[in-house]
């Protein structure tokens, strides 16, 4: 195990449950970077086809798409990234895109702000 801590200013500014991670990482602060860059990198990919299916109006895809990133965002406790793709999986389901790109923006620069995190480790 690391002693590897971030600043409670750095970790404070991501809003992630970080007992969660502690939890599922069992206290080993480089897993948890580990799995911090790959929801990243799986994020940034699932954040572009959410962007494409929403430009073809593909509601299904849409559905899928925020449902893997709410998954994703649970699954690390980045919650407030979860509660947007929640909402989004919600509008879609509706079969509704008016507002989602005040989401999607939501979604990219909690992605943005990890990697600035990860960036500094």
């Amino acid at each position: 195990m690391s002693d590897l801590k971030p600043s409670t200013t750095d970790t404070d500014s991501l809003n992630l449950n970080w007992e969660h991670l502690h939890e599922i990482s069992d206290g080993d602060a480089e897993f948890e970077l580990e799995l911090l860059q790959m929801f990243v990198e799986d994020a940034q990919i699932h954040v572009e086809a959410t962007k494409e299916a929403i430009a073809n109006k593909d509601f299904r895809k849409l559905e899928q798409e925020t449902h893997h990133l709410k998954g994703a965002s649970a699954n690390v406790g980045a919650t407030p990234m979860q509660l947007a793709a929640q909402k989004l999986e919600q509008q879609f389901h509706q079969q509704k895109i008016e507002g989602s790109s005040d989401l999607i923006s939501q979604l990219e620069e909690f992605i943005n702000r990890i990697q600035s995190f990860l960036a500094k480790q």
